[in-house]
């Protein structure tokens, strides 16, 4: 069974040593199992909570039936990078932790789930205890000028699901994939979040200056303080961030002890995966979601 229930009753809790965290969503086990860390899944950046959970269906569901402890968090409306690895990921890491204990595995994919391997290095370091990094890239590139100009115009994802910018999306997001039809017809509508102008301008000048500016340590120096098991999954047709600028994190993560899994057809997968079909295609629970059990068992 899984429960919707917006943890507001932590807020008060982390006012005073976060900064409140925003939807933080438990999904109760079908099978508790009472073994190994809480898992955080965290959405990238212009994506929500149903990246992970769409209409019962996705990686959430996948691992809480499992007898995984589950946890989808959503970052505020326009929090910014500061914010996000100075406010959000420690409130939510830490309302979590108030309730499991120990530390906690991530699940990050994109730009945001850099940032969140950013975090790991520096705010959260000793709180995690593994990452799974869909596509998370170490250089930050403008991967192509149609995510150039929706940031340029103020990166409303969200808006863009009618009329022309559908088009866009479905180059960004969906080209090439196979996606389960509610996902085809409503993922646009529902799982997409406006971006708000600072902080598309922001990812922009990351993507042309070649790393996010954050306080404290450089992004760089961030990355090779990172010192926990991590799993790469890496999604060949990802056209958002693109595996290339990913796969340097043994490299620049030298005490990560990371584990490489690269998903296309090369590999027996059904399709070369995309931003959006590595987490809800239609053959993502057979050839993707396996490779994360089977890490997060090896944790235990």
């Amino acid at each position: 069974m899984i429960r919707l229930l917006v943890l507001l009753c932590l807020a008060a809790a982390f006012n005073g040593a976060h900064g409140a965290p925003r939807a933080l969503v438990p999904l109760s086990p079908a099978v508790p199992s009472g073994r190994g860390p809480a898992v955080l899944l965290v959405p990238g950046l212009g994506f929500g909570r149903e990246i992970y959970d769409f209409h019962g269906q996705g990686l959430a569901p996948h691992l809480a039936s499992r007898g995984w402890d589950v946890w989808v968090f959503e970052p505020a409306p326009g929090a910014n990078f500061a914010e996000l690895v100075g406010r959000e990921l420690p409130a939510a890491v830490g309302a979590v932790r108030e309730v499991r204990g120990g530390p906690v595995v991530m699940v990050v994919q994109g730009h945001g789930g850099a940032l969140a391997l950013a975090a790991a290095g520096h705010e959260l370091s000793g709180q995690v205890a593994g990452i799974v990094a869909f596509n998370t890239p170490l250089e930050w590139e403008l991967p192509n000028p149609v995510l150039g100009g929706v940031l340029e115009r103020g990166g409303d994802l969200g808006s863009l699901a009618g009329g022309e910018g559908r088009a866009e999306l479905q180059l960004l997001y969906a080209h090439g994939a196979t996606l389960r039809p509610d996902v085809a017809a409503h993922f646009s509508a529902e799982g997409l979040r406006d971006l708000g102008r600072p902080l598309a301008r922001e990812w922009l000048e990351a993507l042309q200056r070649g790393a996010p500016v954050l306080p404290g340590p450089s992004f760089r120096e961030r990355i090779a303080r990172v010192d926990v098991p991590v799993l790469q999954v890496l999604a060949l047709r990802d056209v958002v961030a693109h595996p290339e600028y990913a796969s340097a994190l043994r490299e620049r993560a030298p005490r990560a002890r990371v584990t490489v899994r690269e998903l296309d057809r090369f590999q027996g997968c059904a399709e070369d995966y995309t931003h959006l079909s590595v987490l809800l295609g239609g053959h993502a629970p057979k050839d993707v979601f396996p490779h994360v059990v089977a890490w997060l068992e090896s944790l235990r």
